[in-house]
């Protein structure tokens, strides 16, 4: 399961470093809760979470901004599990099992959700009979066998298009669901995610509690997200881009020829990686093939190297981040599938082979 960061074990900024002034039991959890985060390595709450728990406990619809890498995961995961808990805790003393799904946790990708699931299970540890259901494509599983992990489950994570489409074939009941959380929120308000969306809200009951968290909150996300939720929260720390972070440009010449440029990159790119100490390394490429031809390019100069794109399958996508995460590679090569939630703490270098889009 996913541990915490160790954030004694370096010196951090204060994005995330909280100090000794506050700890996870002044902010009154449940007991399973916090030995779950006790045991999952979570020692002080970062500043995000020290503001938004409090809050999401009192049942308010919250808007989470933060930046990428200061907690908000933990807090979803906090927040959802506090309101499980009393149901685990009444049903225990009667010999029951808490059926049924109450939180619904959407992500906009695979991975996003992959690593939501994992946060939750590991800080639920401690809550008897928890079952988090992971419900996305690309995992070879049929309508039945998601129906027998919905019936089971208390929280379903997964990306919008199926979740939707396992509420539309009626698989995935939402009849008691209280919480919905948008996980990277601005990205889930994109286009091409809002009629999934819409769809998926309109299916549950009109009493829940809605958490959007998302490290930017542009005027047209604030405007989108009055449709889903009740006068909202706004839990804000200031500043966009993390502290410590320092950034550097190469000019590269450009031409006509996509293979000379590439070539020019790459060479850039080796050199680079042999020149500058790191611990691991994100590079980003707008193109699949772009992608996987500098990975060939990297492994065949001896890096340990792994590939990431929308292309693969869910099962290679999967062993290209557990690679990267239990630091069995030092670069990971990716498109922007990977640009969101990748939770990789050695990572101490982003190369973005060309321009974001």
């Amino acid at each position: 399961m996913a541990k915490a960061h160790q954030l004694d074990a370096k010196l951090r900024t204060q994005d995330v470093a909280q100090g000794d002034a506050a700890n996870f039991a002044d902010l009154l959890l449940s007991e399973p809760v916090l030995a779950g985060l006790s045991e999952a390595g979570y020692r002080t709450p970062s500043p995000i979470q020290l503001k938004a728990i409090p809050l999401g406990r009192c049942g308010l619809d919250l808007v989470v901004q933060s930046k990428a890498g200061t907690g908000k995961t933990c807090v979803f995961a906090v927040l959802a599990l506090e309101s499980l808990a009393p149901d685990f805790a009444n049903n225990h003393r009667q010999g029951e099992v808490v059926a049924g799904v109450r939180v619904l946790a959407l992500s906009p990708t695979r991975e996003v959700a992959l690593q939501s699931r994992r946060a939750i299970e590991t800080i639920g540890q401690r809550l008897a009979g928890l079952r988090c259901g992971l419900f996305i494509g690309g995992l070879g599983a049929g309508v039945k066998e998601a129906e027998a992990e919905a019936a089971v489950c208390q929280v379903a994570v997964g990306t919008p298009g199926r979740v939707r489409q396992l509420i539309e074939a009626g698989c995935l009941k939402t009849d008691r669901v209280r919480m919905l959380v948008l996980d990277e929120a601005d990205a889930l308000l994109n286009e091409s995610f809002q009629q999934d969306i819409n769809c998926i809200y309109w299916k549950l009951p009109q009493n829940k509690q809605v958490l959007a968290l998302s490290a930017t909150y542009p005027d047209s996300m604030a405007q989108q997200l009055s449709m889903y939720m009740r006068d909202p929260t706004l839990v804000r720390l200031s500043g966009g881009q993390l502290l410590g972070v320092r950034l550097y440009w190469h000019s590269v010449p450009d031409s006509h020829l996509p293979n000379l440029v590439l070539e020019r990159k790459a060479r850039i790119l080796g050199d680079l990686l042999a020149q500058v100490q790191f611990g691991q390394c994100l590079v980003f490429s707008n193109y699949q093939e772009r992608a996987r031809e500098l990975c060939q390019r990297l492994e065949a100069a001896g890096w340990p190297v792994a590939y990431l794109a929308g292309r693969l399958q869910q099962s290679e996508r999967i062993g290209a981040y557990d690679r990267l995460r239990d630091f069995r590679c030092r670069v990971l090569v990716a498109t922007d599938v990977a640009a969101r939630g990748v939770d990789a703490e050695n990572v101490d270098l982003v190369v973005n082979l060309d321009l974001p889009r």
